[in-house]
Order: structure tokens, then sequence, then C-alpha cells
């Protein structure tokens, strides 16, 4: 509830199409993977998102 948008990507291709892409950018993103500050954004990444990214 921050405001904070954490985006990991291994290769930089779908973060870069973000950062230096259009000038604007609509980001749908389920209520599943939105948190309550950056801190708990980052332990999600951690312990869900990239284990389950790099099982896959």
């Amino acid at each position: 509830m921050d405001g904070y948008i954490l985006n990991i990507d291994g290769a930089g291709n779908r973060v870069a199409t973000i950062t230096i892409g259009p000038d604007k950018v609509v980001l749908v993103v389920g209520a599943n993977k939105m948190t309550r500050n950056l801190d708990e954004a980052y332990t999600r990444m951690e312990t869900i998102a990239c284990p389950k990214n790099a099982k896959r």
C-alpha cells in the first residue's frame, strides 16, 4: 500500500520494456501479488515467486 512496484526478471527483457519503453505503461496485477509494504514484497519474492520460477 506504499505505492512501490517490485519487478524482478532474470534476463531483463520484461523490466526493460517498462523502464525505457513507452511513456505510459499499464500493469495488471492480481490481488495475490500485492503486499502491504516493500519488505513484504521482498519476502514474497524470495520465498514464493523466485523459487517457483527457478523450479519451472
